[in-house]
Formats: C-alpha cells, sequence, structure tokens
C-alpha cells in the first residue's frame, strides 16, 4: 500500500476534518480514554479495509462511527438533547457538504486524504500538510440517544463507510515519455498536412512528462 494512502492515514484524516466541524472545546479524538470529558468526539474504524481491483489499482473500503458527548446541564435536560441534535446535524450536514477546491469544490461526501503514516496514533495531528487526494464517504447516518442513567446526558451515534484508492504499484517510468508536440505557424503549413490549423495555435508546445 502507498504510504499516505494507509488506513492510519484516513483514520488520522477523519479526526482532522471532524476537529474543523466540531471546534474547541470540542475534543475530537481517535479513541476514547477512561475520565475523558465532555464535549467529547470519537472518530473509529469498526470493521476491517479489504481491497478489491487489480494489482495495479486497488479499492478499499471500510466502515466508521462517530461518537459524540455532548454537555449535559442537570437542572435543563432539554438544552443536552438540543446539543446533541446540533451535533448531529452539524456532522451529517458537513459530511453532506464534502470539501474540496478549484475544481474539486462542491463534490459532496469528499474528506482530504493526508499522509500520515509517519505519524502515532497517539500522537498530536500534523496540520502543515497538503492533502494526496480525498476520500469518498458512502451512506452517512445518525441518531441521538439518551443516556440510561442521566435524563441531562445524550450520544450521537454516526456512521458511515469509507472508500479510497491506492494506485501505489503502477510502474513508474523515468524520464519523458513524449518530450514535446509542436504545432506548426499555421502560415506555412507543410504540404502533406491536408487540413488547415488553427490560426489560434501558434507555436503552442505541450510539455508532457511523467511526474
Amino acid at each position: 500500500m502507498a504510504s499516505g494512502r494507509d488506513p492510519l492515514s484516513v483514520h488520522r484524516s477523519l479526526q482532522r476534518y471532524l476537529s474543523t466541524i466540531l471546534p474547541p472545546p470540542w475534543d475530537v479524538q481517535p479513541t476514547r480514554k477512561e475520565r475523558q470529558q465532555r464535549p467529547l468526539a470519537v472518530v473509529r474504524p469498526v470493521g476491517p479495509a479489504p481491497a478489491t481491483g487489480s494489482a495495479y489499482v486497488r479499492e478499499y473500503e471500510q466502515p466508521y462511527e462517530v461518537f459524540a458527548y455532548p454537555i449535559g446541564v442537570e437542572s435543563q435536560p432539554w438544552h443536552g438533547e438540543s446539543e446533541a441534535r446540533w451535533v448531529l446535524n452539524t456532522i451529517l450536514r458537513a459530511f453532506d457538504a464534502g470539501h474540496g477546491t478549484g475544481r474539486d469544490r462542491g463534490y459532496s461526501l469528499r474528506v482530504p486524504l493526508f499522509d500520515y503514516s509517519d505519524v502515532l496514533i497517539s500522537a498530536t495531528i500534523p496540520v502543515d500538510r497538503q492533502p494526496l487526494d480525498y476520500l469518498a464517504l458512502r451512506l452517512p447516518r445518525g441518531e441521538v440517544r439518551q443516556d440510561p442513567d442521566a435524563d441531562d446526558l445524550f450520544t450521537v451515534n454516526v456512521d458511515f463507510r469509507v472508500n479510497w484508492r491506492d494506485d501505489g504499484d503502477l510502474r513508474r517510468y523515468e524520464g519523458a515519455v513524449l518530450e514535446e508536440v509542436v504545432i506548426p505557424d499555421p502560415t506555412e503549413p507543410p504540404p502533406d498536412v491536408p487540413h488547415p490549423v488553427s490560426p489560434l495555435l501558434d507555436h503552442v508546445r505541450i510539455d508532457h512528462r511523467v511526474p
């Protein structure tokens, strides 16, 4: 599997995206530890990431879930429920809106994929990185549950599936596959060219190189 397209990077990328959706004092973590204080959100995989496809391009799909724990107010149980429904709507709307730049802006159910293959799951997420690709989210759905032992405490549960592609085993050719394509001056076409060349193209050079 290519660097940056591993399940760890997917997990940390989802954590980073949810951290932008739920601002402080919310704390978004990849796992839940004992005695962590509300408001807290935990995003975690709940199954393996089997691969399909060829030896050159593989497709992965993995189930995920988010648990969010808003603050409750004992004297105002409605406050906890209101906060929980706000969190649920915020997450679902952010997933549906998606994220992108340039031509990708406006594509729904997309989350940036960052290379965190060198970052331990217990370490702080670096923010000075550019996305490699996008994760595709499928079938996000959620619900709000009341704590059976406390009227003012509620839990938000969102589950979805994540898809991503890995083409890391594709062979990379060194050097230029095609140096350049030269379109001749249309005022002096060679005699063996049956069709005229557009006058808008004047000595245009297109450089095709493999990165």
